[in-house]
């Protein structure tokens, strides 16, 4: 937390772009720790130059695909697969001609302060090599000459003019029209997920530009039992059902944004052989028992297998939708909740078997 404010008073000291909701990133939370990343740009010298990491485009300083690469991650922005789509449209009328335009799609997400996800909107961009090429040599139509060339006064190559022919421009922008359109919905992505300005001018895109993503907090996750019962919670997308089950309790100083104590499991001596404890045995200190003897079936072992006896058995049953969730995810839940204990699984079993029998069903 102190780092990233401190990141953030730094970046405006030196009059950075600051592209994150500033107020997010003054917010306590203990399962999630902000990171504010700096990007410097190096700005194309003339038009556009291969080694900068921007475009010049008539006059509007426009990142290249691996600096949108680089801002997407830095933003903690998950560009979503499925609908990152790409076709070519073909056109026809009588400023450009009969040509093919790319179009691409794309849609991320970004992770919010208390772990939830905001998503975007599916943006689309269309990039046209031959309008891009008229564009640039800021001709009207594709018959039109550059206003340079002056066939009448003969030079090298027959005319006045030394700039690209349009042909050539229309040759290049094809070779890279499917990167491009790429490039642009993907911009768009960012610029609507983050504070980053619509288009950059010169002077903007010299600055350094800060943007903001929230991370998981293995710290806390690690150390603190409700961090354990979080982070199975928030990796099964099952909080609300963790909730509805066990209340507020389960998760202390979560509403304060401060975590719980710290809890030490001492592990137990294993003189002689040097063999590690039984998996049993690791459940069971992990619960806060004591081992069983070896050779025999510890408590939580015991209502753990009462637990997948039911969704085995009686999974029909189970997976249905009651007000206080769907008992079937939540069992599934509890198994996989590795900050688990005696009391939890106890808790449930009765849970569901008093479920049942409400049901009709002999248990």
């Amino acid at each position: 937390m102190t780092t990233a404010l401190s990141t953030i008073k730094t970046g405006k000291d030196k009059k950075a772009l600051i592209c994150l909701n500033e107020g997010d990133f003054g917010l306590r939370q203990p399962l999630f720790q902000p990171q504010v990343t700096e990007i410097a740009l190096e700005l194309p010298g003339g038009n556009e130059t291969e080694s900068a990491d921007c475009w010049n485009i008539q006059g509007k300083i426009v990142p290249k695909r691996h600096t949108i690469d680089r801002m997407g991650e830095a933003a903690g922005i998950f560009f979503i697969a499925e609908q990152s789509k790409n076709h070519v449209e073909l056109r026809d009328d009588p400023i450009g001609g009969r040509r093919q335009v790319f179009v691409s799609e794309s849609q991320g997400k970004i992770r919010l302060p208390d772990g939830s996800w905001k998503t975007s909107s599916l943006q689309s961009y269309e990039f046209d090599p031959v309008l891009r090429a008229l564009e640039d040599q800021k001709l009207f139509s594709i018959t039109d000459q550059p206003l340079s060339y002056q066939p009448d006064k003969p030079g090298k190559g027959g005319s006045t003019y030394k700039g690209k022919a349009t042909g050539q421009l229309i040759l290049e922008n094809n070779k890279r029209g499917r990167q491009m359109a790429e490039t642009g919905a993907r911009l768009r992505v960012i610029k609507e997920l983050t504070a980053m300005p619509t288009a950059l001018t010169r002077e903007q895109a010299s600055r350094p530009l800060l943007f903001g993503r929230w991370v998981q907090n293995t710290d806390y996750l690690l150390k603190t039992p409700e961090g354990r019962l979080l982070a199975a919670a928030q990796a099964t997308g099952t909080q609300e059902l963790v909730a509805a089950l066990y209340g507020k309790q389960a998760l202390p100083g979560l509403a304060e944004g401060q975590p719980g104590e710290t809890r030490n499991v001492t592990e137990p001596e294993n003189p002689g052989s040097g063999q590690d404890p039984a998996g049993a045995d690791l459940a069971g200190e992990a619960a806060g028992d004591d081992p069983a003897p070896r050779g025999e079936q510890s408590e939580f072992d015991r209502l753990t297998v009462a637990l997948e006896e039911f969704m085995d058995g009686y999974g029909e049953q189970l997976d249905r939708v009651f007000p206080t969730g769907n008992p079937y995810q939540i069992i599934q839940a509890e198994l996989k909740d590795l900050g688990a204990t005696v009391e939890s699984r106890r808790d449930l079993v009765d849970r569901t078997r008093a479920l049942l029998t409400r049901m009709g069903v002999a248990v």
